[in-house]
């Protein structure tokens, strides 16, 4: 039997958000070669060392040890009605695991780059938490849990100069915050000068406690955008898309922002060309790269050629990384391998989505520990998109399956017809992100863009 999921459109039309919600099966068709990608499940890091990021994308060490409020009064002590925050920062640079809670699947993150959970419930020697988009269930040995009233600061959104910024808190026993991501242009029901809160960056709150109060009955109507959720396009944007830029204007865009040394000048080409070879987009692979390699200045990147810190595990990121005899043979493999034959191919264990995304889906999910890597690698295409006057933002219209769970998985067909061949299904998370090729759905069937190499 078909499923029948609904899918939210979102459509950037003369500088308003339109959204459309229908009940559609959908239909793949793909433009490109062929696909790859590739990461340890244990998490990627580029250097050996935890970084912060500001608004425009620079990148700076910060320090990486365990950051535990002393005397956490915990869920057993709270004041009544105080809500509670899950402080993962309590371990040096590490991966610590958990279970999701609709797929019962395993996931990883490190605290050291997003220290804050909102807490939502405790059972069986669990905490329930949501982080980055995930909900899901940690050992009580793991985290800290105290009451908001503890916390020296906590992760949140502002809209600033026309930007919705995200600000990371990465130790909440200080105050202010050591990561502020540009998200692009904001919303309009987001206004300057109100602080934000969202654990999933697509439901949006001002108070703290109302957004527990809705998260813990999975409900959103408290929100301030309850029908109207807000995706981060480049966040967002399946990988599968094709850039505007040549190759001569990425290298433009790249020398406004490298400093001498950088193993990422005149790479702009080595991107288009593989983008066009293997169907990954230029743009969003630069500021993969741009990102993991601290803008091409990272031990691994000088060393390794490795731009993208493949293999780099948390524990041992220098030694573990692999070598490239050249940054070309780097940005090649990237492309061919590890994203086109692993983390955009439906049929791959790494498979989670198409797309950058968080870690309830696309491919933060397995690529990287750091809770935040997709939305990072966002934040630097947003940042270069523009200093060339935005030709990439907005290009493409996206579809979001917002279901999740096994019984939410939608077969993506040959053909507009139920009959018509299986090419590959969905992934079972919610919020995974497609391009719509077609304005109207013909029979029923929206047309996308492929993830599979057809």
């Amino acid at each position: 039997r078909e499923q029948r999921i609904r899918l939210k459109m979102k459509i950037w039309n003369r500088r308003k958000w339109m959204r459309l919600v229908c009940g559609l099966s959908i239909l793949g068709i793909c433009s490109f070669a062929a696909p790859v990608f590739a990461a340890d499940t244990s998490g990627e890091r580029q250097e050996e060392s935890v970084t912060s990021m500001d608004e425009e994308g620079n990148m700076k060490k910060v320090e990486s040890g365990p950051k535990l409020i002393e005397n956490p009064e915990g869920p057993n002590k709270s004041r009544t009605g105080e809500p509670q925050v899950v402080n993962f920062r309590t371990k040096n640079n590490a991966v610590t695991e958990f279970i999701e809670q609709e797929t019962a699947k395993p996931g990883y993150t490190n605290g050291a780059y997003g220290a804050d959970a909102v807490y939502l419930g405790y059972a069986n020697g669990k905490y329930k938490f949501m982080l980055s988009g995930v909900v899901g269930w940690v050992k009580e040995s793991e985290v800290q849990v105290v009451n908001l009233s503890q916390a020296k600061a906590v992760s949140c959104y502002e809209v600033n100069d026309g930007k919705l910024l995200h600000h990371i808190v990465q130790d909440m026993t200080t105050p202010g915050y050591a990561t502020s991501l540009n998200n692009g242009p904001a919303p309009s029901y987001l206004e300057p000068g109100i602080t934000y809160y969202s654990y999933d960056g697509h439901y949006f709150y001002r108070d703290y406690g109302v957004m527990v109060s809705d998260y813990r009955k999975d409900e959103r109507g408290q929100s301030v955008n309850p029908e109207e959720p807000y995706y981060n396009y480049f966040q967002y944007l399946p990988m599968r898309s094709q850039s505007s830029y040549t190759g001569i204007e990425v290298n433009k865009m790249l020398d406004g922002t490298l400093k001498e040394g950088s193993k990422m000048k005149d790479t702009g080409e080595l991107f288009v060309s593989n983008q066009n070879t293997y169907g990954v987009n230029a743009l969003l692979m630069t500021g993969i790269a741009a990102n993991e390699s601290g803008w091409g200045l990272s031990n691994i990147a000088k060393n390794k050629n490795n731009l993208f810190g493949l293999d780099a595990v948390d524990s041992s990121p220098g030694e573990s990384a692999n070598y490239f005899a050249s940054v070309s043979q780097c940005i090649q493999e990237f492309a061919r391998k590890w994203m086109s034959k692993e983390y955009l191919n439906p049929k791959q264990w790494k498979y989670f989505g198409g797309f950058l995304g968080n870690k309830a889906s696309g491919m933060n999910v397995k690529y990287a520990s750091d809770p935040y890597w997709g939305e990072k690698a966002a934040a630097m295409a947003w940042n270069l998109d523009k200093s060339n006057g935005n030709k990439d933002a907005y290009k493409h219209t996206i579809a979001i399956k917002d279901k999740i769970g096994p019984g939410n998985i939608v077969n993506v067909r040959k053909d507009a017809a139920t009959s018509s061949t299986v090419l590959f299904k969905t992934p079972e998370q919610g919020n995974c992100a497609y391009i719509v090729l077609n304005d109207k759905p013909t029979n029923k069937f929206f047309k996308i863009q492929s993830d599979g190499v057809l």
